[in-house]
């Protein structure tokens, strides 16, 4: 059970990658790579960006999905250690078949 849960997040991760990689490719993200390297040396000059109150939300939607993950985080660990030490596993009957005879 515990492989399955990390098989299904690998699926997942290569199905995003995967689809990712196809809309850089069918966007034309990697044609005129050479103009990237050359922006730093470009004299035009850029107009700062408005203010809005977007970036703010931006901001905090940001911190809230950090604070429900370190929620998560501490609430799994407290779980974990507050359950006392793990028992001993369970074995099969004293003796067998073979030291029986």
């Amino acid at each position: 059970m515990f492989f399955q849960f990390w098989i299904v997040w690998a699926l997942i991760g290569i199905l995003a990658a995967t689809w990712v990689f196809s809309w850089a490719l069918r966007t034309r993200q990697f044609e005129n790579s050479r103009r990237a390297g050359l922006l730093p040396l470009d004299d035009i000059a850029v107009e700062p960006p408005l203010k809005t109150h977007e970036g703010r939300f931006h901001f905090w939607f940001i911190m809230g999905i950090l604070a429900v993950g370190l929620f998560l985080v501490f609430y799994s660990l407290h779980v974990a250690l507050s359950a006392g030490p793990a028992t001993e596993i369970p074995t099969a009957a004293h003796g067998t078949a073979a030291e029986e005879g």
